[in-house]
């Protein structure tokens, strides 16, 4: 059966054709490229930015603790512990129960001090009064801030 004039396949005069050219899809293809060139470089700035967030945050919570426990029983300087460091030292103080302070423990006992060394995450490390941040790209040891709390 052959097509005519008359047919829906047929509009004012010129076939329709059943696909998309080449033309068509190359720029929805450029275009889609363009708009992931220009996200990926911003959700990676997001995810930096929430990282370095969360690692700030959990440096003064630790901090904070270290403040209610310099203000409850004395005041927190150095680890007294030699087979571990003084980050893991700090929070195994920080995380002992005293009946007779209120407020104890003044971190939560299921927190690990996980040590690290690695230059691609934040760290914190105890300076003898505080602990102050590390951050990524540069060296030392210290309690990886961020999977904390």
């Amino acid at each position: 059966m052959a097509l005519s004039r008359q047919s829906p396949c047929w509009i004012a005069g010129r076939k329709l054709s059943g696909g998309f050219s080449l033309v068509e899809i190359l720029v929805v293809v450029g275009v889609i490229a363009i708009l992931a060139a220009i996200s990926i470089p911003v959700i990676a700035n997001v995810t930096r930015g929430a990282n370095e967030s969360a690692a700030e945050s959990n440096l003064d919570h630790l901090n904070q603790a270290v403040l209610k426990y310099n203000n409850s029983i004395t005041e927190l300087t150095n680890a007294v512990d030699s087979g571990i460091s003084d980050e893991q030292a700090v929070f195994a103080l920080l995380q002992v129960r005293d009946a007779a302070v209120p407020g104890t423990p003044f971190l939560q006992a299921d927190l690990g001090a996980n040590s690290s060394a690695s230059t691609n995450v934040y760290r914190a490390r105890w300076n003898g009064r505080v602990f102050e941040i590390i951050t990524p790209g540069t060296a030392g040891t210290g309690v990886n801030l961020s999977n904390l709390f």
